[in-house]
């Protein structure tokens, strides 16, 4: 037993609780506070996703704004070998273009070249 048990004999100041005693009990016919409802709950978990997102999208920052490296690294690694990717796709086109320009420049030689001799020939008839 503790020395304030002894004098002490307000329910309260002895920490027992006493629903008789309770002030705080909500009435139901209170309107005081506004019931829960469906719209409430829907619009809280609303919030709830937003701020979820939110949180998502900044932690793909903190690593880029407080200097974690290695994770900012990797990620500049990988938009280099996408950006390299594409380069070689670019070169390869080109080399193709180039290919089809000097088939076509050899084509066209070989027309003129046919034309030319078909002139020669129907000229010595």
């Amino acid at each position: 037993m503790r020395y304030f048990e002894l004098y002490e004999t307000d329910s309260v100041s002895l920490g027992i609780y006493n629903p008789s005693a309770d002030q705080s009990v909500r009435n139901i016919t209170s309107t005081r506070n506004p019931p829960i409802t469906l719209k409430l709950l829907n619009r809280l978990k609303g919030i709830r996703n937003r701020r979820r997102r939110e949180r998502e999208n900044k932690l793909d920052f903190y690593p880029v704004i407080y200097g974690d490296k290695q994770v900012a690294e990797d990620g500049f690694e990988l938009q280099l070998r996408e950006l390299e990717q594409v380069k070689d796709e670019i070169a390869l086109e080109i080399e193709k273009a180039e290919i089809a320009e000097k088939d076509m420049e050899h084509i066209k030689g070989m027309a003129q070249n046919a034309i030319r001799q078909a002139d020669l020939s129907s000229s010595t008839r």
